[in-house]
């Protein structure tokens, strides 16, 4: 994963790949996820993230997410 400086905000990113042998059955796995937060004071900030899944076992599954939020520190 890697962060930095991004338009006044910090950008996250990630990606990962892993292969699970249970037994016999084999499943790989692998993601790759995106996020911003952009400070709107010392106390609050605004963040989105995206992030995709894949996992194949026996059958292929994606999963895509998209989140957005404020956040207050008190």
């Amino acid at each position: 994963s890697a962060k930095g400086a991004v338009l006044g905000g910090t950008g996250f990113a990630s990606a990962g790949y892993g292969e699970v042998t249970e037994g016999v059955k084999e499943t790989e796995k692998m993601y790759v996820g995106f996020g911003y937060q952009y400070p709107l004071s010392k106390q609050t900030f605004l963040y989105g993230a995206a992030n995709w899944k894949r996992v194949d076992a026996g059958e292929t599954e994606d999963t895509t997410e998209a989140v957005f939020g404020l956040v207050h520190n008190f």
